[in-house]
This record gives structure tokens, sequence and C-alpha cells, in this order.
């Protein structure tokens, strides 16, 4: 079974890289969504922005350390 999610959005801060002993590495970071919608009975418009924190482990995490930073 595969479970496949995108998450697109904003980085809220630079991701951080840890080493372990062993040499493997783990990313973590927060990412911001945001979701806007116009009401169908005022046509006031709303917005609410969801964060989500993400870690990944291997080859993904020094790739991800390398190429992103805060706000991309």
């Amino acid at each position: 079974m595969l479970n496949k999610v995108q998450i697109i959005g904003h980085l809220g801060r630079d991701p951080e890289v840890r080493t372990f002993q062993s040499g493997d590495k783990v990313a973590n970071m927060a990412v911001a969504t945001s979701e806007k919608w116009k009401d169908k009975n005022t046509g006031e418009p709303h917005q609410k922005t969801g964060r989500h924190q993400l870690s990944g482990t291997g080859h993904p995490s020094a790739f991800v350390a390398s190429s992103v930073r805060k706000g991309t």
C-alpha cells in the first residue's frame, strides 16, 4: 500500500538537519499552507492557515537541506 501526500506551502523556518552516529540524516521542517474562500451567503472573504511539521530521512533530507530556505 502506498500513501502519497503533497503539501504545497511556504517554509516557516530553515530546515533543521541532524546526523546520527550511524551517519543517517533526518531533516525537520515546518510548512504553512493557506486556504481562501468567500462565504456563499455574505460574500465575505475568509482565510485559514494550516501548519504542518514534516520530517524526512536519508538522501531526500540532504537534498532538502541544501535546496530550500525559510519562505520558499
